[in-house]
């Protein structure tokens, strides 16, 4: 059986250092940015939200890309 995502929703998670704990870890916050286009590419996602991050007071730890849509039997 073969199965494929029909994407329907994107969002993009994004991982903040906003301090340092009393041993040193970082303590992150994260911050989620919905209504992405399913369609829009890993390196214009990642070009938008590092021009977006830019203007962050907290340095960035990472960015997730969260997609959603229907799986459907193609075979």
């Amino acid at each position: 059986m073969a199965a494929q995502l029909t994407p329907s929703e994107s969002r993009v998670r994004v991982s903040l250092q906003v301090g340092t704990d009393e041993l040193g870890e970082p303590i992150l916050k994260s911050k989620t940015y919905s209504r992405v286009k399913p369609g829009a590419t890993n390196d214009a996602i990642y070009a938008a939200m590092d021009a977006m991050m830019d203007l962050q007071a907290h340095p960035v730890d990472g960015y997730e890309r969260i997609d959603y849509g229907q799986l459907i039997d193609i075979a």
